[in-house]
């Protein structure tokens, strides 16, 4: 979010497509994303603000890895495993604003990130257009080249979808999950995911996405610490993807 940022940040097919998906077709995207990100420590007398804009060219797959083991396409109810990996790969640019009077400073870097998610979903075809859904997940993500406050993150996500006809859409919430110590989360953390896509014959879609994180750098520090922004770390994604099933 990271993403994500959180995130999380994702498969979206045609009420068919989605059934099977449980089974072990795998959806690929491929598409863009545009990803902010702020910090404001102007509350000191010294203040700083700090904002991290990034241009992702990025890879998503994720699916079930035990539908490959039997098919029961007939049924109207799946159950599965769930298991996705994610790349983004890019540039972001990070503009320092410092001092009383403000003096900004922008650099740009290379920047590369790594996801990894797994769970549990299930579908039902309630009849020939519509579908409905459901997963639970973990979610860890590392970065770097980016923002140190997060390049490592974890979150577990509840997601609900649906579809009507060629229309599919997922929403999913986050919550903090410390799986080791290198991805501690603090307080209220959280992530939310949005995503839509219209799905052409033959598996192929469009779509379009949005998720956000709050990294809740309040509850790292005790009261009164320097470190403690003047309020709650943002983390954004915007992304276009070009997808299939496999």
């Amino acid at each position: 979010m990271k993403k994500s940022p959180l995130l999380l940040f994702l498969l979206l097919t045609s009420p068919t497509g989605l059934m099977a998906q449980v089974q072990g077709l795998w959806s690929v995207d491929l598409g863009y994303s545009y990803r902010t990100f702020s910090e404001d420590y102007s509350n000191y007398p010294a203040p700083v603000t700090n904002e991290i804009k990034s241009n992702l060219f990025h890879i998503h797959t994720h699916g079930s890895m035990l539908g490959f083991l039997w098919d029961d396409s007939d049924r109207a109810f799946r159950f599965g495993d769930y298991v996705g990996v994610d790349s983004d790969l890019g540039s972001w640019e990070n503009t320092f604003t410092t001092g009383s009077t403000p003096k900004a400073e922008t650099k740009s870097e290379f920047m590369i990130s790594f996801g990894l998610a797994w769970g549990l979903q299930a579908s039902y075809a309630v009849n020939d257009l519509v579908t409905v859904g459901a997963k639970y997940y973990f979610y860890a993500e590392t970065e770097a080249g980016h923002n140190a406050d997060y390049s490592n993150r974890s979150l577990k996500f509840f997601a609900l979808s649906g579809s009507y006809g060629p229309v599919y859409a997922e929403t999913a919430f986050g919550s903090p999950y410390d799986f080791s110590d290198a991805w501690k989360q603090y307080g209220k953390d959280s992530a939310f995911k949005l995503d839509v896509k219209y799905v052409f014959e033959g598996g192929y879609n469009l779509g379009v996405g949005y998720s956000t994180s709050t990294k809740d750098k309040e509850s790292m520090y005790p009261a009164g610490s320097y470190l403690k922004p003047k309020e709650e770390s943002v983390f954004k994604q915007y992304y276009v993807n070009l997808g299939i099933l496999i």
